[in-house]
């Protein structure tokens, strides 16, 4: 795909395929009734479809409306389609729409008389046959009057054989014969085919669709405002990423995508390219071991840490001078750290039981939500920002409003809380504990749900984490140095072995999972057919590829 994004991109484009593209959208719009639309787009653009194409849709309607009497709106519709313009440039003459005009109002001044009404008879005589008298026939004016003292059509001799069925039908006729006798179309300006745009449209995903590295059997294209990417299930170890040299706690994407954050037990924190599985950042400064991370914007990032401090980086700034500020207040380890979705607050919790909110401005420490009788491994917001959410090992989660700072629901899990996610749409948190069970909560309800996530190992380790993913795909790491993916049924549907010791977060970034152990090593896992996984996998210390069970 790259290298035909690079001819492509050699090319030059032609003046008349910008036109080209003008008329193909514009026969869309006609196909699909848009025909005034299709209309303007051709005059903005001093464009025009063949003629046949450009009123294809108008002919249709115009031809029920014939066949059906509805003769105010097949008037409507004969004028769109036998506009006055010159006959040079391939439309009709002026003499050819009045003849038809009149042909349309013959058949309705006759059918007025054939139901017997004389006064609306009269008017359609004098206001609209009556004008168009030169484009009739001869003598066809003096038998249409005369009706006007007839009881039926039949009774004048010209009318004799006449009946609306017929009458109709010839008008049908003459539409045809006169749509086929127009000028020929210029060849220089070939025909559009028919529905080119959505065959365009379907080469193009097929190619890339082709272009990805899984491709499903029936690929499902919900969008076109973006390049198709078909998602799939992590089955392969795509690289290690090394430099910490303790186990690492925790993870965190950066933006813009395609860098990784990592926090770690040697007081660092790592920020990784994952396109290169290299190390771009190295941020130092903690005096105890790193619990947690999370990006800002612009560059910004947030580590929380057994030294009782949230530290701020600012990634802009030169190597070795990142460090921006120091939040303090808090009286034990800080387990969490989560930026506001506005970007405004910082939201911290820890071993000390209360959960702080900092204004990230002023640097400043402005309410505290004092509540949890345990530790509180981990606050988040809602997506929102209006809201907190709170898991504690005293089993319980909370929310909290964020304005006035006020406890408004508490749920009572039982189980003592490692970890929570919050699903996208706000609607389950995802609570991780010791036990080997992960559990889902219904915020709507405050019920915890029946249905547990099994099969991974969490029983001493304090703090392994459990993600929400793409698809409703839930991730998690395992004492027992697996990472674990259930899908929305709750069903395990994949195991990746590779990493040595406990594996304490996951993280969903991009095409790829990413998961971080007491090895202290970053592991990342993408999708690969059988056929490339042999040279796909990266391992700075030359290590065998894991294992996928």
């Amino acid at each position: 795909p790259v290298k035909m994004e690079r001819l492509l991109g050699e090319f030059s484009i032609d003046p008349r395929v910008k036109q080209d593209l003008v008329r193909i959208i514009a026969q869309y719009l006609q196909d699909e009734g848009y025909t005034t639309a299709s209309m303007v787009l051709q005059d903005e653009a001093a464009v025009r479809l063949a003629s046949d194409q450009r009123d294809q849709a108008t002919i249709k309607k115009l031809r029920a409306a014939i066949s059906e009497g509805n003769w105010d709106e097949a008037v409507a519709l004969a004028k769109t389609v036998f506009k006055s313009t010159g006959a040079d440039e391939g439309e009709q003459p002026a003499g050819v729409r009045r003849r038809f005009l009149y042909s349309l109002h013959r058949q309705q001044y006759l059918e007025h008389i054939e139901r017997r009404e004389y006064q609306q008879a009269f008017n359609h005589l004098t206001k609209r046959l009556k004008p168009l008298e030169a484009f009739g026939l001869p003598d066809d004016m003096r038998d249409l009057a005369y009706l006007i003292t007839c009881k039926s059509v039949h009774d004048a001799p010209a009318f004799a054989t006449w009946d609306i069925t017929s009458g109709r039908q010839k008008i049908l006729d003459q539409l045809s014969s006169l749509r086929a006798a127009q000028a020929p179309i210029d060849p220089a300006m070939p025909t559009v085919p028919p529905r080119r745009l959505m065959q365009l449209v379907t080469q193009a995903v097929s190619f890339q669709v082709q272009a990805n590295r899984y491709r499903p059997d029936a690929p499902k294209i919900d969008t076109l405002l973006h390049d198709y990417r078909s998602f799939a299930l992590p089955n392969h170890p795509r690289a290690v990423l090394r430099g910490h040299t303790q186990n690492i706690k925790c993870l965190a994407a950066l933006s813009p995508p395609g860098r990784l954050l990592s926090g770690s037990s040697d007081l660092t924190v790592r920020v990784w390219d994952l396109a290169r599985s290299t190390e771009l950042a190295r941020l130092a400064g903690h005096q105890a071991r790193v619990w947690d991370v999370c990006a800002g914007s612009s560059g910004i990032v947030y580590s929380a840490s057994a030294d009782t401090t949230v530290k701020i980086w600012d990634l802009a700034r030169a190597a070795g001078q990142e460090l921006v500020a120091t939040l303090t207040g808090a009286a034990h380890d800080v387990y969490s750290v989560q930026c506001h979705p506005g970007n405004t607050h910082l939201l911290s919790s820890g071993y000390d039981k209360v959960i702080r909110l900092y204004d990230t401005t002023t640097e400043t420490c402005v309410r505290q939500f004092p509540g949890h009788t345990l530790l509180v491994p981990r606050a988040i917001f809602n997506s929102y920002g209006n809201l907190i959410l709170s898991g504690s090992k005293d089993g319980t989660l909370k929310m909290w409003d964020i304005t006035s700072g006020a406890c408004v629901r508490t749920l009572s899990c039982a189980a003592e809380m490692a970890f929570i996610d919050l699903s996208p749409d706000d609607s389950t948190v995802l609570v991780s504990a010791r036990g080997n069970a992960h559990s889902l909560i219904d915020l709507r309800a405050m019920k915890v749900l029946r249905t547990r996530l099994r099969g991974h190992q969490h029983t001493s380790k304090s703090f392994v984490r459990a993600r929400f993913g793409p698809n409703g795909l839930v991730a998690s790491g395992s004492e027992d140095g697996g990472v674990f993916i259930w899908d929305s049924k709750c069903d395990l549907v994949q195991t990746l072995k590779g990493h040595e010791g406990a594996v304490f977060d996951v993280l969903w970034t991009d095409d790829l999972l990413a998961s971080c152990a007491d090895d202290g090593t970053v592991r990342t896992w993408d999708y690969q057919d059988t056929a490339s996984r042999a040279s796909s996998f990266t391992d700075d210390a030359g290590a065998g590829p894991a294992s996928v069970n």
